[in-house]
């Protein structure tokens, strides 16, 4: 196969990705901090290059602005810079303004100075941010604690760091006052979120000029964690969250793509259960199948618009030496040539979303045994054998 066959097809696939485009949210933060912390070059690092601003959202009110960015591939993040703490007068006014602009973020970002020896305007105005009955305490919320190679010993800046538990005999002096310092923060901000569990804090180091970065990856993966379902697929597109992944985070990706594809497997069992016609295979496949294809790239960091929709298709359908590009699947099955029942057509969509996350993961098409196999596990199991 090695055309694309008909106007048909393409309208699927266009409709597939308008339809993703329409549901997924782009990602939205919103990023507090006093001024001098960091938040502009922590930001411009976690999405790995200095971002453009291409539009100013009209904002509320005269101290927030919201910009619109785009980041790899097009893709765009929403985020609420916030003012410096030096440029307002009235902590409880500052704070009515946060819990305003928090309505619309998908995650709440406060960026503290790691060498600052307190944080009493931050706590004040996050005492009234969470003490507000007006804001949403299912709010995520992450603290960036940055410039951390300011800590004592200053002139020590040699990352990585092991920096997971309490400080210990075998920590070095820099390691054991990191930890020091951000148990210190959980405990002082813990207090004042008042919804029983501490906040997750990132110690980060983003000037480069400063020395070796440290934290962004990590950073990036708890922002992944933090929001919802609606803006986890958009927001890793924007990040290429994959590229360079921890195994913990590969993990958490390949659980997510796994979901998907056992959701639309589901959701093609129960179509073809509904549909009492005898139809064609691709025309209840096809738009599952493109929708579940569009998701599995966007997990791994992909922009999967109408044109590379379609090169994936070719290529997923050369893998499998297939007729067509939607009856491919089904001719893995010997005799079948269109769906006779619910396992089949979960088997097939189960195999298509195994191709596809393989491809994007690898970017090589898994061979048709492997397929086959998948296909047939999966049948097996809705079969009850």
């Amino acid at each position: 196969m090695s055309e694309w066959t008909s106007k048909k097809e393409q309208e699927v696939v266009d409709e597939a990705v308008r339809k993703f485009n329409s549901e997924q949210k782009d990602p939205h933060f919103l990023v507090l901090g006093a001024t001098g912390v960091g938040k502009s070059s922590l930001i411009n690092r976690v999405f790995r290059a200095d971002l453009n601003a291409v539009n100013d959202v009209k904002s509320t009110t005269r101290s927030f602005r919201t910009h619109e960015y785009k980041a790899s591939g097009n893709n765009t993040i929403l985020i609420t810079d916030s003012p410096g703490y030096g440029e307002i007068r009235h902590d409880e006014e500052y704070s009515g303004q946060v819990v305003t602009e928090s309505r619309k973020a998908h995650v709440m970002i406060l960026v503290l100075k790691a060498d600052e020896k307190g944080y009493q305007r931050d706590i004040n105005i996050l005492t009234g941010v969470f003490g507000s009955p007006e804001f949403d305490q299912h709010q995520p919320f992450l603290i960036a604690l940055n410039q951390i190679d300011k800590l004592p010993p200053i002139r020590e800046w040699t990352p990585p760091y092991d920096l997971h538990g309490q400080p210990t005999d075998a920590d070095g002096d820099k390691a054991k006052h990191i930890k020091q310092k951000i148990a210190l923060v959980r405990d002082q901000f813990g207090t004042i979120a008042g919804r029983g569990v501490l906040p997750d804090i990132c110690p980060t180091m983003s000037e480069p000029r400063e020395g070796d970065v440290f934290g962004i990856e990590a950073f990036r993966e708890q922002l992944f964690d933090c929001l919802p379902k609606v803006a986890k697929l958009k927001y890793a597109r924007a990040s290429r969250i994959a590229e360079n992944a921890s195994r913990e985070l590969l993990e958490k990706l390949d659980s997510y793509a796994n979901g998907i594809i056992g959701s639309n497997a589901a959701a093609a069992a129960t179509a073809v259960a509904l549909n009492p016609l005898p139809v064609s295979d691709w025309a209840i496949l096809a738009p599952l199948q493109i929708s579940m294809i569009v998701e599995l790239g966007a997990v791994y960091g992909k922009t999967i618009d109408a044109q590379s929709a379609k090169e994936t298709l070719l290529a997923l359908g050369a893998g499998f030496a297939a007729r067509t590009i939607f009856q491919g699947i089904i001719s893995l099955f010997p005799g079948i040539k269109n769906i006779v029942g619910p396992p089949y057509a979960a088997a097939a969509t189960h195999g298509m979303g195994v191709a596809a996350k393989a491809y994007f993961k690898t970017g090589k098409v898994p061979t048709k045994d492997v397929i086959e196999k998948a296909m047939n596990e999966e049948l097996r199991r809705r079969q009850g054998n």
